[in-house]
């Protein structure tokens, strides 16, 4: 969807050519674009989570501190819920009850997090997708799982009843969702790791060494896209809310993203 918005504020009418790269949680994507010359034509758009994981584990020899960062076009807060059988219904049940997490590979790493911050043991049941943690959940075969917001309420809403929202890992209510509490006012009082860990953020980057005027006009591209009253509509459309950030505050985010994996210590 963010090609045309590109084209549309990029000069000399450049065109943007969407090239799908898969593989290994995101690190086939992130060590392609660490490889390719910095001469403005090769861009990523990629999961900061993912990228803080591999840099935290080892798993990515380039610091990503050092690529040109560009934008961020979302960040959505996790979102925990939970079977209405198991009993749990906030962050102190978790604490005081054991229950099986659901969880996909890519969420792992931070729901770990998530139970530590909150005093619960960590207890993961492995799945290839969301899909089928939702299917799981609505069976009984686990009691609670986290995703981005709108995967996870979208789960709640097709689950028949018996699926609940607990909370969202935010510091203030979702606009979105009002209805569902957030950690902090539930009186879990986790650090910013925790939170920088605690969302999906679709960030875009250029290799490192990109020329300063190139960088700017792409910077610039990218806010104008990000703020176009069509690509909003048309993201909200396919679910998504729009959430830009500047380079300073991508690198911030990383950084206490990458100290909060390392400090965890987990392994996939």
């Amino acid at each position: 969807m963010l090609a045309p918005f590109l084209e549309k504020y990029l000069p000399n009418k450049i065109h943007v050519v969407i090239e799908n790269v898969s593989g290994a949680g995101g690190k086939m994507a992130a060590v392609q674009l660490g490889r390719s010359g910095p001469n403005g034509y090769t861009i990523g758009l990629i999961g900061l989570e993912s990228i803080a994981f591999m840099r935290a584990t080892g798993q990515l020899a380039e610091d990503p501190q050092n690529w040109s960062w560009l934008g961020q076009l979302g960040s959505e807060p996790l979102l925990v819920a939970a079977t209405t059988g198991s009993g749990l219904k906030s962050p102190a049940d978790m604490k005081s009850k054991n229950f099986r997490f659901g969880v996909t590979s890519e969420m792992l790493p931070s729901a770990a997090i998530l139970c530590r911050a909150i005093g619960a043991k960590f207890q993961p049941v492995h799945f290839d997708g969301s899909g089928e943690v939702v299917l799981a959940a609505i069976r009984g075969d686990v009691d609670t799982w986290v995703f981005s917001w709108p995967t996870a309420i979208k789960g709640v809403r097709d689950g028949q009843g018996k699926l609940v929202s607990l909370f969202v890992v935010d510091k203030a209510r979702l606009a979105s969702v009002p209805d569902v509490p957030t950690l902090a006012e539930l009186g879990v009082e986790a650090g910013a790791g925790v939170y920088a860990v605690g969302a999906v953020s679709r960030v875009i980057a250029a290799p490192a060494g990109l020329d300063a005027n190139v960088r700017e006009i792409l910077i610039s591209a990218i806010e104008q896209a990000g703020h176009d009253p069509q690509f909003i509509e048309q993201m909200k459309h396919a679910d998504f809310e729009v959430v830009t950030a500047g380079p300073d505050t991508i690198r911030t985010k990383l950084k206490a993203a990458v100290e909060e994996f390392a400090r965890a210590e987990i392994t996939q």
